[in-house]
Order: structure tokens, then sequence, then C-alpha cells
């Protein structure tokens, strides 16, 4: 059911993707990517975070949030600011923060149990707070001042909600709704949708598991399809579903997609054969399916596309956070050693820690090559 729900909706103008024709086995790191930063964020008993699960960033504040709820906010420095906003029932606090959303302007929260907006600057100043006239569970604020919702299965009074995404004017006026949510119709929800995190977004992904959606005025449309060859297999039905989908076809795609103004990619664990990294040339459409990334670069222990969490199209670098070890995870001093050589002195201290230590993550700054699907032709004339 899932399968024909989502290939009705492929249209002339969609991309299909064959993901047997465009993959290939192995890329080294630095085909992909031209430059490495790290910003390391301070930890002190007023900042630790607990699981980061989002960053966004204006054009001189980091927002983190984590597993806990909380929301605190760095300079591009790394230095701690504050906690961004206080629990509670008063004027401007938050009952359960969802999700969040920024700009250059203002700082938007999604307080789930209110099911309210608020809007503050980014002096932490108070500018509206307005009910919501639905239930909401994450939201992306868009550059022309509208709104995308991913609502919750029922409403205010507890009536089913029969559509997963919302958009709405400035006002939270509803402006159309998209993708069924029939609790009672097998395949009609397959997964929730994920709102593209950058401050452009127009990709929105996965709603079913193997297409892209890209925002066009009041309507989005399905703009990639991606044909995997698998069968379309539910874990949810079985208890024995996630061994029997690694074996039978496609069980699992990570979060957003991103792009900048060459490419748009997403990150994939498909079934047992099928999982890496999806690159898409916006100019012509051509893509490459990577299924495993070779670290060769001498400023990253190792690198995982997966923990990016955001674009930011200012500085045109995408952000996420950089995997480190202590070196208790190695097993002896010539281990240890054989890493510190493969590493340049500057980032060392940062992803090569002495002890199992209680930090703020390191956060990843990096920029895609422009010249990727160049050196891919340039290989296989070799």
């Amino acid at each position: 059911m899932a399968e024909k729900i989502e290939r009705s909706e492929i249209a002339d103008s969609t991309v299909v993707l064959d993901m047997d024709v465009c993959s290939v086995d192995e890329l080294p790191l630095s085909m992909l990517i031209k430059d490495v930063q790290y910003v390391e964020l301070e930890t002190n008993d007023s900042s630790y975070l607990y699981a980061p699960t989002n960053i966004k960033i204006t054009d001189s504040l980091i927002y983190v949030s984590d597993v806990r709820e909380q929301l605190k906010r760095f300079d591009l420095e790394g230095n701690f600011i504050d906690d961004v906003y206080t629990r509670g029932q008063g004027p401007g606090e938050v009952v359960r923060l969802y999700d969040f959303d920024v700009d250059n302007d203002s700082l938007y929260l999604l307080d789930g149990a209110k099911s309210s907006i608020l809007v503050y600057d980014h002096r932490r100043t108070l500018g509206s707070m307005r009910q919501l006239p639905f239930r909401a569970t994450r939201f992306k604020h868009l550059s022309d001042g509208r709104f995308l919702f991913a609502l919750a299965p029922y409403g205010l009074g507890n009536e089913e909600q029969s559509s997963l995404i919302a958009l709405t004017d400035a006002h939270f006026t509803i402006q159309n709704t998209f993708f069924s949510q029939n609790l009672q119709v097998e395949g009609s929800t397959v997964r929730s949708p994920y709102f593209e995190n950058s401050n452009s977004s127009i990709y929105f992904s996965p709603i079913y598991k193997r297409s892209i959606y890209r925002l066009d005025g009041k309507n989005l449309w399905m703009n990639y399809y991606l044909d995997f060859h698998t069968p379309y297999y539910e874990t949810s039905k079985n208890v024995d579903g996630m061994a029997e989908a690694q074996e039978k076809g496609l069980y699992y795609t990570y979060t957003n997609p991103f792009h900048d103004d060459l490419y748009l990619w997403q990150s994939f664990f498909t079934s047992a054969d099928k999982r890496g990294l999806l690159l898409i040339r916006l100019s012509d459409n051509k893509a490459v399916f990577i299924k495993n990334i070779r670290n060769d670069m001498d400023n990253v222990l190792d690198f995982d596309f997966e923990s990016t969490r955001f674009y930011d199209v200012s500085r045109k670098q995408y952000v996420g956070t950089a995997i480190y070890y202590p070196e208790s995870a190695f097993q002896t001093k010539e281990d240890i050693d054989a890493v510190k050589t493969m590493l340049v002195d500057s980032v060392e201290p940062l992803l090569l820690r002495k002890e199992r230590e209680e930090i703020n993550p390191v956060l990843v700054f990096y920029r895609l090559r422009d010249d990727i699907f160049q050196q891919l032709s340039m290989d296989k004339k070799r």
C-alpha cells in the first residue's frame, strides 16, 4: 500500500533516480569536502547539553537544543551566553519545548503543551505569543514569513487530524494541507516528514520513504523519486521486522535533505547492501549514491554526514557535530600514536581527548567541493 501511494504521486516533472545505476562503492572524503573548521562549545555547569538534537545559527549566534528540551545559546566562537527560555506557565515561559527556529531577527519557539508559537528577538525580549488552531509537533519558519507545521495525530479537541503537514500564512491561517494520516488505512502513514534544516528551505523528505518533495508556492510536489529496486517493508509490522527488512528491502532513511547552490544531498540507511550518501547536482539532476566514504584528510578523525544538523546559507557552510574519541577508546599506546600521526596539531586536542570527560559537542563547519562531478568524470576516464 505504501509503495502504491507514493508511486501514484510520481508526475511527469518528477526526476526518477535509479539508485543501482548511480551507485559507487567508495569515494575519498577529500573529493567531497573542501574545508573543515571546528568550534568547541564551552562546557560548564550551566552550559552542558545532553545529546544535542538540533543546531540553528544566525549572523552572530549558535542555538543548540537537546533531548531534555534544553535550548542554549553560544556565540560563534563557542562561548556560552545563556539558557534561551524559562520553563513555566507564566507570560513568555514555555511548558514543553517541541521545536524552535531562528532567523537573523527573531527566535521562534513551539510550546507543545500550550500549542503556541512564541516569538522573541535575540535579546530574549518577547514579541508575541499566539495559540495555534491545531496541534503541531514540529515546524519550519519560511523566509517569506509563512510556516510549515508537522501535525499531531489529534487536534485541539482531540478529533483526528487527517493530514501530516499544514502550510500557513504568518498569522497561522492554513493555506494548504498535505499527505493523508488516516490511521485506519494501512500504508497511508509510513513516517512523519522532515523539514529541511536551513535558512532557505524548499525541500522536504521523506514523506513516505523514497521521495524528496519541494515546496512551490502553496504546493508540495515530488521532485525526486529514488528507485532502490527493493520492496517496501515496514519494521513495525513484525517483532522480527528489523532483521527481515535488512534482507528484504528499504527499512530506514535518515532525516532531512540539505541543499546549497550546487547540490542536494541526503544520507540513507536502506537495505543491507544500500546505505550511504546520495548527492544530486541541481543544474542537471546528475546523481551519485556513495556507499562508503574513506577518510583521507589529516584534519578529520572521522566523519559522518548523518551528524549534519544545519546548512548556513550566508556562510555557505554545513554544520554538524564532530566525532571525537577519548584515548581510552584505543587499546594500546601505539594505536593512539598512530591516530596522532593522522591529525594536524591544531585539531588533535579537539578530536583526541585524554579521558572520557563530559564535554559539550565540538561543532564541525564544512563546505562541499564545487567540482565533485567533474572529478567523478575524470576518474571514470582513467
